[in-house]
């Protein structure tokens, strides 16, 4: 049963054709570039450089995401500022790492947001958009940027949680008061 279902689907990949040979797909918690596509199995490579084989019908009942199939893939870059940063300079910084780096996109172009206010700081995001093949290539490159650029701008500091305990020493009261925890 598994096996005629196998190539029910391996069949309905071949014709549909939701991924093909080289492009980078996740399913099921795996996610690589897809190496084989045969009638009973596909074969992907993993990051880590493993090879996993997937039936065909794992790959047509679930939902598989395929990263390469549109041309242009998004990278995002999440982080919290301090509250009291320049937001301005701060999206002047990024803009000018995506920018220059060879790899992004110039269309669509990379952009700067404010996800929200949280209780340690300023929820933020940049997104940059590369061809899918260079897309691990710029993710490490401007992670790596960003961090280099902490260090030569204030305003690009990690907010760290903070607790303030405040011990009294009363003859009466032998409790531990705190003011926030």
């Amino acid at each position: 049963k598994e096996t005629v279902s196998n190539f029910a689907s391996g069949i309905q990949i071949i014709v549909t054709k939701p991924f093909v040979v080289g492009d980078y797909i996740a399913i099921n918690n795996v996610e690589g570039t897809v190496e084989h596509v045969e009638v009973l199995y596909t074969s992907l490579k993993t990051l880590e450089n493993h090879k996993v084989t997937i039936p065909n019908s794992t790959l047509t009942a679930g939902t598989t995401t395929n990263f390469s199939a549109l041309g242009v893939r998004r990278a995002t870059f999440n982080f919290t500022l301090r509250y009291g940063s320049n937001i301005s300079k701060v999206r002047d910084v990024l803009m000018e790492i995506a920018a220059n780096h060879p790899l992004v996109l110039k269309e669509p172009a990379a952009y700067f947001i404010i996800n929200g206010q949280e209780a340690d700081g300023i929820a933020c995001s940049m997104r940059a958009y590369t061809k899918p093949e260079d897309f691990w290539r710029v993710f490490w490159d401007i992670n790596e940027s960003i961090s280099n650029a902490r260090a030569t701008n204030p305003d690009l500091d990690i907010p760290f949680n903070q607790l303030d305990v405040h011990i009294c020493n009363d003859s009466e009261d032998k409790t531990i008061k705190t003011d926030s925890i």
